[in-house]
């Protein structure tokens, strides 16, 4: 069996752990197990982050150790309709075309593919290297707690492989910032009025995808398209309009792609309220598909009263979503420097929680940015809670250990990486914190649509990044 059809069988068996993030024990345990399998040293932490240690081949201790990184948590996200529970259910991978996909659901090859390729570094016994490590991070995907809460002894390398990247034919050099933030609120109820029609409104067919890397898609929001779609029907009713629940938008990280909504309308002016909601009145040319329905639903107990409607729609309706700010780079044109996206909206007669996830390369901006949306939604009593504020990471080109490995990218590849800024958001930031002295090199395979249901990887790319890692490795 080759390296990398041991990658495919690695990848495989993460694949049958489930892993969202915050339930990472199972997956640390396996990696754990992994190692002692393998004759390797292993540590873990409280929050179930790994340290493997492999010690150099005979002959070459005294050569510069290296630590590989990845992040074992995913994002789950399963198609509407589709049974999955990510605490319980496996990940289905299936070929298809030269790419890797899943059943219905993401496919967590952000990075479980990373991680697969590590993990066989490690147990291969051919590849000679010196002073070897693989650091595992859990919860990178909702808060970065792993890698915020590491001992700054966790570690002794000081030149990182960051597998976690997703360009193929880039070096990532720079992250942005980020600023994920909760806000909730007890709301006020009352029993369901009577001469009322009860419907469920689903918003279905946005492409989703990474709030980070896709933010520049335009893709469609189902947590905006939803609160408009209430607001339209609030209004045209003469604030007439109830609402018992909502549930938009898969994950913090994620462009939300569906949403659900159970309303209900006076039933002498139901059925022509909702015609004024045409079928595709969120289509667009990114997200073609994008579709209102509703169906009507047993009466509940209880709803939300008018005025918190109208909170709910005022709030979601005044939050930005999407670019905020570009900026024109050296080889002129624009990239985004500031982002915002609305993840989730959930609302019951129990509460209501709204997050948001600001980007920036700029601290300054992102805080600000962060600032306004806490100040306008705190106008409305909503209360703020901050889940994470990790500030933006650059690494100097002119290190050598990154020229080495852009000579060994080009050597394994045939071509010269390009060096990116990438608008996602790593824990690159925290381990040049914790870990004097750190450079990081940030590689990986072609992601298409990390976080949502079109998540893929192409099977070729894997391949040679493998290569190019032990490459790297080899060369010490």
């Amino acid at each position: 069996m080759s390296n990398t059809d041991n990658v495919y069988r690695i990848f495989s068996l993460i694949n049958k752990i489930p892993r969202p993030s915050h339930h990472e024990e199972r997956i640390s345990g396996f990696i754990c197990d992994f190692a002692t399998k393998h004759g390797l040293t292993v540590k873990r932490d409280k929050n179930n982050c790994v340290c493997i240690t492999k010690p150099a081949t005979p002959g070459l201790e005294r050569s510069e150790p290296m630590v590989m990184h990845a992040h074992c948590d995913m994002v789950c996200v399963s198609a509407l309709g589709k049974s999955f529970n990510p605490e319980t259910d496996a990940i289905e991978a299936y070929e298809t075309d030269g790419w890797i996909k899943a059943k219905g659901t993401s496919l967590g090859a952000d990075n479980g593919i990373g991680l697969a390729m590590a993990l066989t570094i490690m147990a291969d016994k051919e590849t000679a290297h010196g002073p070897l490590e693989l650091l595992v991070t859990t919860n990178e995907e909702d808060g970065m707690t792993g890698a915020r809460n590491l001992d700054p002894q966790f570690v002794e390398a000081r030149r990182m492989i960051d597998l976690d990247s997703e360009d193929f034919n880039t070096i990532t050099v720079a992250s942005a910032g980020a600023l994920l933030q909760e806000f909730t609120l007890k709301p006020q109820a009352q029993a369901a009025p009577q001469g009322y029609s009860f419907y469920t409104l689903h918003i279905t067919g946005g492409l989703g995808g990474h709030s980070g890397v896709d933010i520049d898609k335009g893709h469609e929001s189902a947590v905006k398209s939803i609160a408009t779609a209430i607001k339209s029907l609030h209004l045209s009713t003469d604030r007439q309009l109830v609402v018992t629940e909502i549930k938009a938008g898969e994950a913090n990280a994620s462009i939300a792609s569906n949403a659900r909504a159970v309303v209900g309308l006076p039933s002498h002016i139901a059925a022509h309220a909702l015609s004024t909601l045409p079928p595709y009145m969120f289509a667009t040319s990114t997200d073609p598909d994008v579709r209102i329905t509703a169906n009507e639903c047993p009466v509940p107990v209880s709803v939300l009263l008018k005025t918190e409607t109208e909170r709910i729609y005022k709030a979601i309706t005044s939050l930005p979503q999407g670019i905020t700010e570009t900026k024109r780079g050296n080889d002129g044109k624009n990239t985004v420097y500031t982002s915002n996206n609305i993840g989730i909206l959930s609302a019951t007669t129990q509460g209501i929680t709204i997050t948001t996830h600001t980007r920036s390369f700029s601290p300054a901006k992102m805080e600000k940015e962060a600032q306004n949306i806490a100040d306008t939604l705190g106008e409305m009593q909503f209360e703020r809670h901050e889940l994470m504020n990790t500030h933006s990471w650059k690494q100097d080109t002119e290190h050598p250990f990154l020229k080495h490995v852009r000579h060994k990218f080009k050597e394994t590849t045939g071509f010269e990486p390009l060096l990116v800024k990438k608008h996602f958001v790593t824990e690159m930031a925290y381990f040049t914190s914790k870990f004097q002295g750190m450079q990081i090199a940030s590689i990986g395979p072609l992601i298409v649509n990390p976080h949502s249901v079109n998540e893929k990887v192409k099977k070729d790319t894997i391949e040679q990044i493998y290569t190019l890692l032990e490459n790297i490795i080899k060369a010490g």
